[in-house]
C-alpha cells in the first residue's frame, strides 16, 4: 500500500514536472514571439524615421533652390534696372552724395 502511494506521488510529481516544462516552453516561445514583434516594430520605426529624414532633406533642398532662384532673379532685375541708368543720372547722384565723402574746405 505504501508502495502504491509512493508510486502515485512520484507519478503526480512527474505530471507536475511535465506541466511545468510545457508551460516553460510556452513562456519561452511567447517571449521569443514578443521579441520578434518588438524588433520588427523597431525596424519599421527606423525606416519611417529614415523616410521622414529623406523627405525633409529633399524638401529643404528644393526650398533652398527656390529661394536661391528668387535671389538670383531679384539681383538680375536690380542689375538690369541699374544698367539702364544713364551716365548723366549717375553723375548727378554722385554729385549729390559727394559732399558726404569729401571734406568741406572752410577757408
Amino acid at each position: 500500500m505504501e508502495r502504491d502511494i509512493l508510486n502515485k506521488v512520484i507519478e503526480a510529481e512527474k505530471e507536475v514536472q511535465d506541466m511545468l516544462d510545457r508551460e516553460k516552453k510556452r513562456a519561452e516561445e511567447w517571449v521569443e514571439k514578443i521579441k520578434r514583434e518588438i524588433e520588427e516594430g523597431v525596424i519599421r520605426e527606423e525606416e519611417g524615421v529614415k523616410d521622414s529624414f529623406k523627405k525633409a532633406e529633399e524638401d529643404g533642398i528644393a526650398d533652398a533652390k527656390r529661394r536661391a532662384s528668387e535671389i538670383v532673379e531679384d539681383a538680375t532685375r536690380d542689375a538690369d534696372r541699374l544698367a539702364k541708368i544713364s551716365d548723366d543720372a549717375l553723375k548727378e547722384i554722385i554729385m549729390r552724395h559727394i559732399v558726404r565723402i569729401l571734406p568741406v574746405n572752410e577757408s
